[in-house]
């Protein structure tokens, strides 16, 4: 792995979480992110850390000039002497961090003003965990919020009724959870273990794009992972790499080929699921391969609802994902499994 220099350091005493952001010429959104890992209202202290993957000079130079300035001076800075690639400059970040658990927040996402006030005090009253994750919120360019599908609504609802009877706040998080869906956006929310996430070797560039779902995925199989009911941090869906159409038909391919290794782990052979698998990668290419077809003036929000509306796979997959998820407590039961990072790779 590349070496790394630190340009700028500045500590705190003893905190307990760190806010890394790894970035590669995001100029134009980094100030909005870093004032929000920079403005948490809290009683604990923490620190944040930019992790440049761009090595060339003239990145340095423009990240000295916006840390010189007042606002941003608490923040550390540290170059990367080449272009490591995505996943492998997250685990940079984990590597860096000098604290007991971090936070990696991509540089066009944003923190709650809470964030690290819930999360600190989580951890240190709940210290058994391999990572702490939080609800996230998606938003566009314009910071406007994207309006929740049924499904998510149905899953929201059900969590805060369950949660409500029991009096809880939060709940551990069970690996068959992570068949029905991905449950993070990236990494962004979740507080990992820094020796767990370091014992387990990260993320692996050669899974890449669903690298984070399948480490996230590993770690509640193998550890107590636990999920806190609050919305804590913005996702931003906004026109990049990652979101032109072959990127995400990949994702999707990648998506449907590991749920079928969760199925080969836990030994789950009920047809419901495997339609559920399927149903679940027809809607998403319907919803995707049309995404970008369409008038590219309308903001991503708009266009994504459009197309979500339209799609003739929508109804029948709502319905085989809610018999599938009330049959799941009883087919998909937690077993000693094989390591599912051992056993996935396409």
């Amino acid at each position: 792995m590349a070496s790394t220099n630190q340009v700028q350091d500045a500590g705190m005493q003893h905190p307990i979480l760190s806010i890394m952001i790894p970035t590669y010429n995001r100029f134009d959104t980094i100030k909005a992110t870093l004032r929000s890992a920079i403005n948490q209202q809290t009683d604990y202290n923490y620190s944040i850390a930019i992790v440049d993957n761009n090595p060339s000079n003239d990145s340095r130079t423009r990240y000295r000039r916006l840390l010189n300035e007042p606002a941003f001076s608490s923040v550390k800075y540290y170059q990367n002497s080449s272009n490591i690639g995505m996943y492998p400059n997250w685990n940079k970040c984990i590597e860096l961090a000098t604290t007991s658990h971090v936070t990696i927040l991509n540089d066009d996402d944003l923190l709650s003003v809470d964030y690290v006030q819930v999360i600190s005090q989580t951890i240190r009253s709940r210290p058994q965990y391999a990572f702490y994750s939080c609800n996230v919120e998606l938003i566009d360019e314009s910071n406007a919020i994207f309006r929740q599908t049924v499904a998510t609504k149905l899953k929201h609802f059900s969590q805060q009724l369950c949660l409500s009877l029991q009096h809880k706040d939060s709940y551990e998080v069970h690996p068959r959870d992570y068949f029905f869906a991905n449950r993070h956006c990236g990494s962004l929310g979740i507080a990992f273990s820094r020796s767990i996430f370091l014992k387990e070797r990260g993320f692996k560039q050669s899974l890449y794009p669903i690298s984070d779902y399948v480490f996230c995925t590993t770690l509640a199989t193998h550890y107590k992972t636990l999920h806190l009911c609050r919305t804590l941090a913005s996702y931003r869906i906004a026109y990049n790499v990652n979101t032109d159409n072959s990127s995400w038909i990949k994702s999707l391919k990648c998506d449907y080929q590991f749920r079928q290794c969760i199925l080969d782990v836990f030994k789950c052979r009920l047809p419901i699921y495997h339609a559920f698998n399927f149903l679940k990668y027809q809607y998403g290419v319907a919803i995707y391969s049309r995404l970008f077809t369409d008038d590219t003036k309308q903001s991503l929000k708009t266009m994504l609802m459009s197309v979500v509306r339209k799609s003739t796979v929508y109804c029948p997959y709502l319905v085989v994902f809610v018999i599938a998820r009330a049959l799941s407590y009883f087919a998909l039961r937690k077993t000693t499994a094989p390591h599912l990072l051992q056993r996935f790779e396409y």
